[in-house]
């Protein structure tokens, strides 16, 4: 799907040719706590290593590659804690390279007039013969068959990999940020396409301040969910969440480029603030229903925290939320069936 060959200079000075295949590898998840790295380590171009789990780190375990270098002793194994200064500056510089391939994959809308124009050499003789309207458009279909493929490209590439972007986010906190740009999410308004955090930051309303999504075992009914709902019919964005490591992931992410991240499902989540005329409703509202606000928390006292009147709901009376500190429903449930798969070691 991509590779790349590159030299280093400096402390450790190294050879590396790396490698992201089109197929994630048959056991990466099913065994990704044991299962071992496609990184093979030369020193002098003698074969050392085949697996050395310093050299990479286990998110990214899926990239074949080799390594050469000078600069370590060729009894590795034998000195490790020697080494591992060393393996540590091969690490970061191998990461860096790996994410940027990834990188490049993910910018497919960075496409210059130069690459596009290239799909047009073929037909440099038609060309020659258009007017300027006709080579207008001819250039403009060239691009959006580029923009197209390279769309398809990182598609793909999330398809097979997503995931172990996602598990980057959680272990590697040195390139959390990184990682969190390269990842895609379903939402409201994706119409099945994955979009970017920073894709949702530039549709953001204007008095919206923060990123919005919500997590269940199916995308069709989240959409359907009145906390959902309430926020779509007011013009807001939310991320659809049903791989049952998101929430973890959001949780760990907590913001991106200064927004915070938040789970509308949760008790202590509040509305944006659409102008005076909602707050004015939902005060009147509030005082107009106290006497039955203070009856349902009576007869309900032993099954929930607490009973309020919402400007969340649209044409729904009721709607059951997580507790501010509690898990969400889905957590609960993942919590409950254990994720990671109790009777394993090896599941993700």
């Amino acid at each position: 799907m991509n590779w790349v060959h590159f030299n280093t200079e400096g402390e450790i000075v190294f050879t590396a040719v790396l490698y992201i295949p089109n197929r994630v590898p048959y056991d990466f998840y099913n065994n990704y706590n044991t299962r071992k790295n496609e990184i093979k380590l030369y020193v002098r171009r003698v074969l050392i290593a085949e697996q050395h789990a310093e050299l990479i780190p286990k998110y990214l375990s899926f990239v074949q590659g080799v390594i050469d270098s000078n600069d370590i002793s060729v009894n590795v194994n034998r000195e490790t804690l020697q080494q591992s200064k060393s393996f540590k500056v091969i690490n970061q510089r191998v990461t860096k390279k790996i994410l940027d391939m990834i990188s490049e994959i993910a910018a497919w809308e960075d496409v210059t007039e130069d690459e596009y124009e290239e799909e047009l050499e073929e037909d440099s003789e038609e060309i020659a013969l258009m007017d300027e309207e006709e080579l207008a458009k001819k250039k403009e279909a060239a691009k959006e068959k580029l923009l197209k493929e390279r769309k398809e490209r990182y598609e793909k590439f999330y398809e097979e990999f997503g995931k172990a972007i996602k598990l980057g986010i959680l272990e590697d906190k040195t390139n959390r940020k990184k990682l969190a740009s390269l990842s895609r999410w379903h939402t409201t308004k994706g119409d099945g396409a994955l979009v970017s955090f920073d894709q949702y930051i530039k549709r953001m309303k204007e008095v919206q301040d923060q990123i919005y999504f919500f997590s269940g075992e199916d995308r069709a009914v989240l959409e359907k969910s009145p906390l959902v709902v309430g926020l779509v019919r007011r013009g807001y964005e939310v991320l659809l969440c049903d791989d049952p490591i998101d929430e973890y992931v959001f949780n760990t992410l907590r913001e991106y480029e200064g927004k915070n991240i938040v789970n509308v499902g949760k008790g202590d989540f509040k509305m944006p603030d659409d102008g005076e005329r909602e707050r004015k409703v939902q005060k009147f509202l509030t005082k107009k229903y106290e006497p039955y606000v203070a009856f349902a928390k009576k007869i309900l006292f032993e099954r929930v925290n607490n009973v309020v009147v919402s400007s969340r709901l649209t044409n729904e009376p009721c709607v059951v939320v997580a507790d501010t500190y509690g898990y969400s429903s889905f957590m609960d449930k993942i919590q409950k069936a254990q994720m990671f798969n109790a009777n394993t070691d090896d599941s993700p």
